[in-house]
Parts: C-alpha cells; sequence; structure tokens
C-alpha cells in the first residue's frame, strides 16, 4: 500500500496489491486494483492484470465476468497461456465442457509442457466421459511435473480410471 502511495501511478504495484488481495480472498478489492493496473497502458503486462481480474470474478462466482477478462487478457496476448488455462476453469463452471476442452487444447498448442492445462483438460475429458482421453492427459501431467502436488493429483485420478 505504502508503494502504490508513493506511487499512484505505477501499474506493476497496483498489480501485485491485486495479486495480494486475491490470496487474501478480498475479490471486489481484487478487482479494482488489477482494473487501475490493466487500464495502464504503460505497463507492458496488462494481461496479467486482466486475468488476475478475471480469476477474482472467477472466485466470487461471476462466470461470465471472468470470460470477458480472460478474453480480453488474451486479445492483448493471444500467447498468454494462464488466461486461456482458467477461461477452460470458467466454462467448466458454466457447464461448457466442449469450450473448456477447446481452451485447454489451445493452451497445451501454445506451450505443450504446461502441466496443469493438460490436468483441467483430463479433467474436462473426465466429466464428459471420455476416460482414454483422460487417461492420456493425466499420464501427461505425470511425465512433466511427477513429483508436484499437480503431479500426485493426476496420478489419484489415473488410479481411479485404470
Amino acid at each position: 500500500l505504502e508503494a502504490a502511495r508513493l506511487a499512484p501511478s505505477e501499474a506493476v504495484h497496483q498489480n501485485n496489491l491485486g495479486a495480494l488481495y486475491l490470496d487474501m480472498q478480498r475479490w471486489d478489492e481484487a478487482i479494482e486494483r488489477f482494473n487501475r493496473a490493466a487500464k495502464d497502458l504503460l505497463f507492458d503486462q496488462r494481461e496479467i492484470a486482466l486475468t488476475g481480474k478475471g480469476l477474482a470474478h472467477y472466485q466470487k462466482g461471476e462466470y461470465l465476468l471472468a470470460v470477458t477478462a480472460y478474453q480480453d487478457a488474451i486479445a492483448r496476448n493471444r500467447l498468454y497461456v494462464p488466461a486461456r488455462v482458467h477461461m477452460g476453469d470458467a466454462y467448466l463452471a458454466l457447464e461448457k465442457p466442449e469450450l473448456a476442452m477447446k481452451e485447454y487444447q489451445e493452451a497445451i498448442r501454445l506451450d505443450p509442457n504446461y502441466a496443469m492445462a493438460y490436468f483441467q483438460l483430463g479433467f474436462a475429458q473426465m466429466k464428459q466421459g471420455e476416460d482414454k482421453e483422460a487417461i492420456a492427459s493425466f499420464r501427461r501431467v505425470v511425465s512433466l511435473n511427477p513429483d508436484s502436488e499437480l503431479g500426485r493429483r493426476a496420478q489419484s485420478y489415473l488410479n481411479l480410471l485404470e
């Protein structure tokens, strides 16, 4: 807060405060800070602020607003993979698994080593009854991150599916 007070026009401080408010589950304050950062035309990472804004809306259960924020992030930087993955999550929450899977697949196309995209794709496939495809997705997570929490979660899904 002191950094933002001393340099109120520094978007990076606003973005960092937004991330802090996300961690604190203070969604409205996070949205306000991310908005300030995203509006700064000189901030070269506006897609990060827009994705943070989407995360706050998602946590509030405002899934359509989250999708809009993720779309804005992608419009700023179509290669920003986290926005694609989070947009897939919002589509899943809106019970649009086909759209979610398309976003996860696009994230994987952009970054073939992004384990979270494979995990979320596997989860969506599992929900759709596409067990064979889900197994392949979860196996990829385990191969990318075998000793991580994500890898262990993927392995637990594999144990259920196989």
